[in-house]
């Protein structure tokens, strides 16, 4: 990716021993391109990280990006369950020279991996180069072959820490990465709100 976004979308999947990552996609001409990745595991790295910790890794990594990119809006879908490090973002954030809109992320699993699944089978979203744990987890993650056989697919809920985080973005910034859909495919899928 290169050039400009006018508005660059973060999934945000949070855990205190689990991976924390930040996963960014900018609107593109055609597609959803992957721009950066943020990681840390309490858990591989032995430390443990604060909220507030985070959000000020938060800023580093949107400031970066602001830089990289001169986007002047950014969406976060964040995790639901972490509304403690939302409002650290949401105070480390303030008074930055560009907008950050947050929005507790849609957690519909089965639709938000339908909807990856179309853009990927379409070639409408990437990952950067930058992107290698988001990379990495892409190559492991599966459905319980348990669950196939039961006729009620389910993901295997293993080392999915950027799988989670793009489906936040994915559902996110849906109203407008549909479009990147071919119509007939499109048609197929409701609209969903940046809201």
């Amino acid at each position: 990716p290169g050039g400009a976004y006018s508005i660059i979308g973060i999934g945000v999947d949070y855990g205190q021993q689990n991976a924390t990552t930040f996963q960014a996609f900018g609107l593109g001409g055609e597609s959803l391109d992957g721009l950066g990745e943020y990681y840390h595991s309490g858990r591989n790295a032995g430390k443990q990280r604060s909220p507030g910790d985070y959000a000020r890794d938060f800023v580093a990594f949107t400031d970066s990006l602001r830089e990289r990119f001169q986007c002047g809006h950014f969406y976060v879908f964040i995790d639901p369950s972490a509304q403690g490090l939302a409002e650290e973002i949401k105070r480390a954030i303030a008074n930055r020279p560009y907008t950050v809109t947050m929005r507790n992320a849609e957690n519909a699993v089965a639709l938000g991996i339908s909807r990856v699944q179309k853009l990927l089978t379409f070639g409408r979203i990437s990952l950067a180069p930058e992107q290698k744990e988001a990379a990495r987890e892409f190559g492991r993650y599966e459905y319980d072959p348990k669950s196939i056989e039961r006729g009620n697919e389910q993901p295997i809920k293993e080392d999915d820490h950027c799988m989670d985080a793009i489906r936040y973005c994915v559902m996110g910034l849906w109203k407008k990465a549909r479009h990147y859909l071919p119509p007939e495919i499109r048609q197929t899928e409701p609209e969903g709100v940046i809201r």
